[in-house]
């Protein structure tokens, strides 16, 4: 009788191990408003952010288009995103998590995401206390001029993060090393004998091209 009851206990114990071990607990609901009421600006918040953390070779970048995902450009991010739903959000169903393919957002970074999706994935731009850039070949410092022009079109792919690049564009002293090696122009002005960058895109225009060129003739002064 006594061992009856032991396999009865034991039986019954591991039954509810297997029931717990099967219910999978419920998924939190997810916010329907936005934390803040100020504007979420696409151009300067959103779309540097992606770029940065995602829109890289191998990764969400036009050639690589991982999961059918792109994060280059307004129209690319647009498209993995349901205005005001985050549940059907792609994007934001890849980061949630914290860790995606290696790339860990923090927090405010996840819920700046969150809170564009949810004021409508609009495409801000020219946002209230953010200059747009102008290109001037007579403005060529490198803050002012090549440091915008880098961030814009090169260091989603350049920079510390990115394991697979030989190249980093993400500090004043790494440009200057690749500036002084004769690369930067060399990739940029399509020269024989060096890649074209940026990769698989157009030629960056002529003005920002002849910015950069002058920024390294004249020594590369962090100006």
């Amino acid at each position: 009788m006594k061992k009856f009851l032991l396999l009865l206990s034991v039986s019954s114990f591991a039954w509810v191990l297997t029931f717990c071990n099967t219910q999978s607990s419920p998924e939190p609901d997810l916010p329907t408003q936005p934390t803040t009421t100020d504007t979420i600006c696409f151009e300067s918040q959103i779309l540097p952010l992606l770029r940065f953390n995602c829109a890289t070779s191998g990764c969400h970048d036009a050639a690589s288009t991982t999961a059918g995902v792109v994060t280059e450009d307004y129209t690319t991010i647009r498209a993995a995103v349901t205005p005001n739903d985050l549940a059907n959000s792609k994007l934001y169903t890849a980061i949630r998590t914290g860790a995606h393919q290696g790339v860990r957002l923090d927090q405010d970074q996840v819920e700046l995401i969150q809170n564009w999706i949810l004021q409508g994935a609009n495409n801000t731009t020219n946002c209230s206390g953010v200059t747009a850039f102008e290109c001037d070949t007579t403005n060529f410092t490198y803050t002012n001029a090549v440091k915008i022009i880098l961030d814009k079109e090169c260091i989603s792919c350049h920079n510390i993060n990115v394991s697979n690049s030989t190249v980093r564009l993400d500090t004043y002293e790494e440009v200057k090393k690749v500036g002084a090696s004769g690369a930067l122009v060399g990739v940029i002005d399509w020269l024989p004998g060096w890649r074209t960058m940026p990769q698989g895109r157009p030629q960056l225009p002529d003005c920002e091209r002849t910015v950069i060129r002058k920024w390294v003739e004249a020594g590369m002064p962090n100006n």
